[in-house]
């Protein structure tokens, strides 16, 4: 492998073929026998490697061969777009995905139908509350969970590996993507009139949520997928804080926290009016400045839809719900499907 190749290397199954600990050592024998500087001359001569560019490599050489020897011995292992994971000493999960990210309780996978969230141990939780309120959900017939199968979440599978983490691998429609990832891809900001069906679905969302008496307490920008071409949103990610209505919260994101009403973060008390400032603080978000009053500033956005999101929530989902309403409105004319270019 030659040290251009081993510098873009990211996971240790990049770099070492095999999770066995005596092939990784074997590898990294012969790769220090190579990049290592005691040893190097030779390689920089036919690589044309520099000293300092030799240095990088060996850096990375230790670096993943750490990482390595580490997830061996863990029962682990990983390399760009594959991740196996152990549920016990003879029964291991083999992922394939498209794309990763890390989020604030561990990291996630996406697949095409399916979105797998490896908890950290020390979090497992917030995994178990989920499991737990997720079955709560109620909804008035089957054409209303219909409506709601894609943008809620669906457990397909649920189990601690032997390192301790909590999996949990859930259904995914077509075509959904981190919110955060598009939201780069147009350059840090949307058009005020995609930002308008994303507060729709989210605040009909809210109202699901109101009408169980739950609260997700994890809205944001990090935590919710998209579907560009069909207008859709799943909220997969935001639900491991749920929590009934009235009850002490569990945790929160850090977004989430910096809008919360002073009351509930003074007394923990789990409440919509939450969940209902959070949409407007993505809102805000994605058309491009979070901090309200700068937001009031900016010329691209109608006037009825940052009075909307830069008034205070109220805290009855299907009252705000009406107030969305009237601002779309107000600020787009009648409803109209805009088309939103994606990959």
């Amino acid at each position: 492998m030659d040290y251009k190749t081993i510098l873009d290397c990211t996971k240790p199954g990049d770099l070492f073929t095999s999770d066995d600990e005596k092939s990784i050592k074997n590898t990294y024998i012969e790769l220090c026998k190579k990049y290592h500087p005691d040893n190097a001359v030779s390689g920089r001569d036919e690589d044309s490697l520099s000293e300092e560019d030799n240095a990088k490599v060996m850096s990375k050489i230790n670096e993943l061969y750490v990482l390595a020897m580490l997830m061996s011995k863990k029962g682990i292992w990983e390399k760009t777009g594959y991740i196996k994971i152990r549920k016990s000493e003879t029964k291991a999960y083999e992922i394939y995905y498209s794309s990763d990210y890390s989020f604030e309780l561990g990291h996630v996978y996406l697949t095409k139908k399916k979105i797998i969230y490896v908890i950290a141990a020390d979090k497992k939780k917030y995994a178990d509350n989920l499991v737990d309120n997720l079955k709560k959900i109620k909804y008035k017939n089957s054409k209303m969970e219909e409506n709601f199968s894609s943008s809620m979440p669906n457990i397909y599978g649920y189990f601690e590996d032997v390192t301790g983490r909590a999996i949990v691998i859930m259904d995914k429609a077509e075509g959904y993507y981190p919110l955060r990832e598009v939201v780069q891809y147009y350059g840090g900001k949307l058009d005020p009139r995609h930002v308008a069906w994303i507060i729709s679905r989210l605040s009909n969302i809210a109202c699901l949520l109101d009408m169980n008496n739950m609260t997700s307490n994890g809205l944001s920008i990090d935590n919710l997928l998209i579907s560009p071409s069909d207008h859709g949103i799943a909220v997969h990610g935001a639900m491991f804080y749920m929590t009934e209505i009235g009850s002490k919260m569990i945790g929160t994101v850090k977004d989430v926290f910096e809008v919360m009403p002073n009351k509930v973060k003074g007394n923990k008390e789990a409440g919509i009016d939450t969940d209902l400032e959070s949409i407007k603080m993505i809102g805000r978000e994605l058309c491009g400045e979070k901090n309200v009053v700068k937001f009031r500033e900016l010329g691209d956005v109608p006037d009825s839809m940052k009075t909307f999101l830069t008034k205070g929530a109220g805290r009855d989902a299907y009252a705000e719900f009406q107030c969305w309403d009237k601002s779309l409105h107000e600020s787009f004319g009648a409803r109209r499907f805009v088309r939103m270019e994606y990959k």
